[in-house]
Formats: structure tokens, C-alpha cells, sequence
């Protein structure tokens, strides 16, 4: 879920970006913009950009603390017999 969470937020991110190009060079001369102002697009681009460095970093954490789970050794001794032949 975090990685696309991820990839849902870089495309977004994409979008916003582009959006933002097109309108800075006034190419959608005749069209109503979505949004009020540059500085808007700009907010939502940022906060998409921290969306998806939150989520990348929830994953690999996510990642490390289940590879550090499978890789526990259990220090407990076992006073029971060894097996067979070692006396």
C-alpha cells in the first residue's frame, strides 16, 4: 500500500509540474485555469513531493523491521538431552 502510495503521489507530482509549466508560459492562452495561482500549484507539488518521501520511508522501514524479525536467533538454552552419541 505505501508503494503506491508512492507512485500515486509522483504522478501526481508529474501532473502538478506540468500543469504548472503550461500555464507559466501562458500555452492554455484561451482556457480557465483549475486553480487560482501559481503559488497553489506549487503547494500541491510540494506537499505530493513529501507525500511520497513519507511513504518510500514508511516502506523501507516497514522492509528493515521485517527483515530484522526472520533474522532473530533465539539465545535460550535448552536443557534437554543433546541427541543421540555425544557422551
Amino acid at each position: 500500500m505505501l508503494v503506491w502510495t508512492a507512485r500515486v503521489s509522483a504522478v501526481g507530482a508529474w501532473a502538478v509540474l506540468s500543469v504548472a509549466i503550461v500555464w507559466a508560459f501562458g500555452l492554455g492562452g484561451g482556457t480557465r485555469q483549475p486553480l487560482t495561482t501559481l503559488d497553489t500549484l506549487g503547494r500541491i507539488g510540494i506537499g505530493l513531493l513529501w507525500l511520497r518521501v513519507a511513504a518510500l520511508w514508511a516502506s523501507k522501514a516497514v522492509r528493515v523491521r521485517a527483515r530484522r524479525k526472520r533474522r532473530r536467533v533465539s539465545l535460550s538454552k535448552d536443557t534437554g538431552p543433546l541427541g543421540s552419541g555425544c557422551r
